[in-house]
């Protein structure tokens, strides 16, 4: 790898040091040696002579133990492996003040933001002494939305969300720089956020902002101009919920100018106009989910074949005189209700003679009820689900279950059932055993109760499912994993409706004229 962990690559990216209001002092960690050379060079050049540059591993030896910062910049490699560094950072009780999981060895983009943010300066409203911090990273899309609930990457983005740290996103356009073609995205990660930010999250769409270059440098073709970069800054600052701009496209969809505020020209022939969204703000929590597991009963068919019989004393061979007892009292039909059947099967084999063998007793007898079982028995959507156990059922917890949520009103039977527990009776209760096979999961939004939306959206369309009041988040203790992802392409879609038919036809039409032509000219 040319690059290992520091925020920076081939040039000075430090963070910035502000000491009063006139002098900047700047630090660095390049990493390989002739990047901290560069750097070090750099900052002597312009006359940073306060500066420092300190060469290593920012993740792993931190150069400034001691330094805390004002603004952090920072542009670290995508999609770097940090499998040099996993036996040491493993060993020790955090990362740099985070105590969660951490993201996938072949990825660590967010180890970079996580070092960042253990060198922002503390912050208190009013005090001088404690200004905070605030921190710029560029990001490829994988930080955004990689990792399902309860993976490292999903719990990074828990953490700094739920700390309200994250400010803005900023999505750039593809091609911007030299080495990928990528589309990338700026993140704004403060502990000092303005008041009307608290508990908001800006993303700032800049996708279409883009100039062509007149000349590519490597896979780099756009440029932001000026005035793309001073529309971006004032969207940022403003505290508008969100912002548009009209676009001009050309006939081959490219922008070539942008204003803010409604075109009072028509476009030239063939090209148009078109609305944007650009910025829009959101609550943290719009972000979140809770990945809920949704179970259904097993349902089975039991019935004697000659195959099945087979199968079964090839594994258990002593137990011969016990199956044929079984198959003369319920011979080779079919039966859809396992649990009835299960109960006349123990009941054969305990009325056993004692010169004929039944099930063994520990482990061994387990393993030949198993057997029996997925000898004799096939999945049957129409069966009768297969009972796990009956027991009293002490009311849920519902605090804790479902946790800051506010939940509609519900029957205790109702309750139960959602959560599994089916009456039977006497202040007793079934739970069916879950198919596997038919395990599913909901994301559902952290802004909706999770009982409001099964009841919408699953129970109308299999009735016998219940949420799996096991699956529980290890933080809060609720039912399904939190995770939080930001997606771009869902918050800023623009939906682009189908040309008219006849312009298709037209077009089509037109080709086929112009290859008959050159068939024609081809040919005589």
């Amino acid at each position: 790898m040319p690059y290992r962990f520091s925020p920076q690559a081939t040039k000075t990216r430090p963070a910035l040091r502000l000491s009063g209001a006139k002098n900047l002092h700047f630090a660095g960690a390049p990493f390989p040696r002739f990047s901290a050379a560069v750097a070090a060079s750099d900052l002597l050049i312009k006359g940073h002579k306060d500066s420092w540059v300190a060469l290593g591993n920012t993740l792993t030896e931190d150069p400034f133990p001691t330094q805390r910062f004002d603004y952090l910049l920072a542009n670290p490699p995508f999609g770097v492996h940090w499998t040099a560094e996993k036996k040491q950072i493993d060993r020790w009780p955090n990362f740099r003040g985070y105590s969660g999981k951490l993201p996938r060895i072949n990825d660590g983009a967010l180890l970079f933001l996580l070092y960042m943010i253990s060198k922002f300066q503390p912050y208190q409203a009013g005090n001088r002494d404690k200004p905070g911090s605030r921190t710029a990273i560029v990001f490829n899309g994988s930080p955004l939305f990689t990792g399902g609930a309860g993976s490292g990457e999903s719990e990074i983005r828990r953490w700094i969300i739920e700390n309200d740290w994250l400010e803005a996103i900023v999505a750039l356009p593809e091609q911007m720089f030299y080495n990928t073609g990528i589309g990338t995205f700026i993140w704004v990660v403060s502990n000092r956020k303005a008041e009307h930010r608290q508990g908001k999250i800006q993303l700032i769409d800049a996708r279409e902002r883009w100039l062509p270059m007149k000349r590519s440098l490597g896979d780099k073709r756009r440029y932001l101009d000026q005035n793309a970069i001073d529309e971006i800054t004032r969207e940022h600052g403003s505290s508008a919920l969100s912002s548009k701009a009209w676009l001009k496209l050309d006939k081959d969809g490219k922008p070539t100018e942008w204003r803010t505020t409604p075109p009072d020209t028509e476009a030239p022939e063939g090209q148009k106009w078109v609305e944007r969204v650009t910025s829009k703000q959101f609550d943290n929590t719009d972000f979140g989910y809770r990945r809920v597991t949704i179970q259904r009963p097993l349902r089975l068919r039991f019935q004697i074949s000659q195959d099945a019989k087979e199968r079964y004393l090839n594994a258990c061979p002593e137990l011969y005189d016990a199956l044929v007892a079984v198959e003369d009292k319920l011979g080779q039909d079919a039966y859809d209700d396992w649990n009835n059947i299960w109960e006349q099967v123990q009941d054969i084999v305990k009325a056993l003679t004692s010169d004929r063998e039944g099930w063994a007793k520990g482990a061994k007898g387990t393993a030949q009820k198993k057997l029996f079982r997925d000898a004799f028995t096939t999945v049957d959507p129409d069966a009768k689900p297969v009972i796990a156990k009956l027991h009293k059922a002490d009311a849920p917890d519902t605090a804790a279950l479902f946790s800051g949520q506010r939940l509609p009103e519900l029957q205790p039977k109702e309750l139960h059932a959602l959560l599994g527990q089916y009456e039977a009776g006497k202040g007793k209760f079934y739970e069916y055993e879950a198919d596997s096979a038919l395990k599913d999961f909901e994301n559902i939004p952290l802004k909706e109760d999770v009982i409001s939306y099964v009841k919408r959206e699953v129970l109308p369309y299999v009735g016998d499912a219940w949420i799996d009041r096991e699956a529980l988040d290890e933080q809060d203790g609720g039912i399904g994993k939190v995770g939080y992802e930001i997606n771009f392409n869902r918050e800023f879609f623009q939906y682009q409706p189908p040309r008219p038919l006849h312009e298709i036809d037209a077009e089509l039409e037109a080709v086929e004229k112009r290859i008959m032509g050159l068939l024609r000219e081809v040919t005589e």
